[in-house]
């Protein structure tokens, strides 16, 4: 089965020869479009007009495809951002041995300080995807028989590390800050 498309009080399912049926909805909310995935609606609760409760074996292999998903991508994004970081400290280290015999100057500094906002807003990128991959596990409608599932989806979140490390915005902001205190304690009063 294909994607539920949800259009004007109707949704209409749509398979994967394109062959497309019609369940009508009598609500007076606002009309809409959504898109929502073969899991979210069963074709006999858009009739019945109930909503449906994923069993715990259809949460974790959507949960499970999405995490292969995630490694995959992080494998790959691996080794692009591990080229970035270490082009940021040659940059870097090139700059820093030259002040050690030249006075910096701001256009140097912000020469310097260019491609470390580069690999910042790339990290940033991981970040937000980590991020989410946690709040995923709060949109599951915790029922009792689910405990233990959320238990372990807790332990296991949905990330995309880098060196096994999974990046997030208190690391990025710890990096930001330990530069910022070294360039301010480097210079002379």
């Amino acid at each position: 089965m294909g994607p539920l498309v949800k259009v004007d009080h109707s949704i209409i399912w749509m398979s994967s020869n394109s062959s497309i049926s019609r369940c009508t909805q009598e609500t007076s909310a606002k009309p809409r479009v959504s898109i929502q995935s073969e899991y979210s609606v069963d074709y006999e609760a858009c009739r019945e007009n109930k909503s449906t409760i994923l069993t715990n074996e259809e949460i974790l292999n959507a949960y499970w495809k999405i995490s292969k998903r995630m490694r995959v991508t992080s494998r790959y994004l691996q080794r692009w951002l591990g080229s970035w970081i270490f082009f940021v400290l040659l940059w870097i280290s090139d700059y820093v041995i030259t002040w050690l015999s030249h006075p910096a100057r701001i256009f140097s500094i912000l020469e310097c300080i260019l491609p470390l906002f580069m690999l910042l807003l790339l990290a940033s990128a991981f970040a937000e995807v980590n991020g989410e991959g946690q709040r995923m596990i709060r949109c599951i409608c915790p029922t009792e028989e689910r405990l233990k599932l959320l238990q372990f989806l807790t332990v296991q979140p949905l990330q995309m590390q880098v060196f096994n490390f999974a990046l997030n915005y208190n690391a990025i902001v710890g990096v930001v800050l330990a530069f910022s205190i070294a360039f301010a304690s480097s210079s002379d009063p």
